[in-house]
């Protein structure tokens, strides 16, 4: 792939390829990491980690956490089949603290990452309430620092693992002068509150061709590509 400079060269390259980790993964090449050049992939004035935003508003793809537990891209258009893909590979119903999270966020349609871990119990308490219910002890556990459950950064970002939340935008803190610094706070939502509902219905497709959609988009773009590694990015 040739080198990415600009936020437009990146939103093509997304919508040609239909996915597009963030980090470098099994298939060589495949990533932004190795597409944009160093002097800028970090760079947090006119860089990649900066035109997340200024992508994920025009509404042509969608960002979160999709790939092995890393951030990446998907064209707007195969959301609705990674979304059928993954939620048929991820039962919602036995991660009750994930469901909790969701319900949570499909209240308010959209939080910060520290709101929804916030009204989602996470916060660490002092003191432990009496009479907490079986959820909210199990919450309890996962806030208690050196817990072996499972805290709320991991549970969010198997929720975008599993096609039921996307990030939205990013916020960024500003300086007495008004300009924007740091890394930016996600704003995280669910591809049906931003996109629609029919952005997100893949229209009687099965999961499996679900599956067949997003890979072909991937080998017309590389079809040099082992198979089986396609089939390991694809899949949780």
């Amino acid at each position: 792939m040739k080198p990415i400079t600009t936020s437009y060269e990146l939103e093509e390259l997304v919508l040609r390829t239909g996915i597009l980790p963030y980090f470098r993964n099994k298939i060589s090449g495949f990533s932004i990491e190795e597409t944009v050049p160093e002097p800028i992939l970090w760079d947090l004035a006119d860089g990649p980690w900066i035109w997340k935003g200024t992508l994920v508003r025009g509404w042509r793809v969608a960002y979160g956490k999709f790939f092995n537990r890393k951030a990446g891209y998907i064209a707007l258009d195969l959301l609705a089949d990674f979304i059928n893909l993954r939620r048929s590979q991820y039962y919602l119903a036995a991660n009750p603290l994930e469901s909790h999270i969701l319900d949570v966020l499909r209240e308010h349609e959209s939080l910060l990452s520290r709101e929804l871990k916030d009204l989602s119990g996470f916060t660490r308490r002092r003191k432990a309430a009496p009479r907490l219910s079986p959820l909210e002890r199990m919450i309890e556990r996962s806030a208690t620092r050196g817990a072996r459950d499972l805290g709320f950064d991991t549970r969010i970002m198997r929720l975008q693992m599993a096609g039921y939340v996307v990030i939205a935008d990013f916020e960024y803190k500003t300086d007495r002068h008004g300009d924007t610094y740091g890394w930016g706070v996600a704003r995280y939502t669910t591809p049906e509150a931003l996109y629609g509902l029919e952005a997100c219905d893949a229209a009687g497709r099965t999961p499996e061709q679900s599956y067949m959609r997003l890979y072909e988009r991937i080998k017309d773009a590389l079809p040099r590509t082992d198979d089986r590694l396609i089939h390991r990015l694809l899949n949780l």
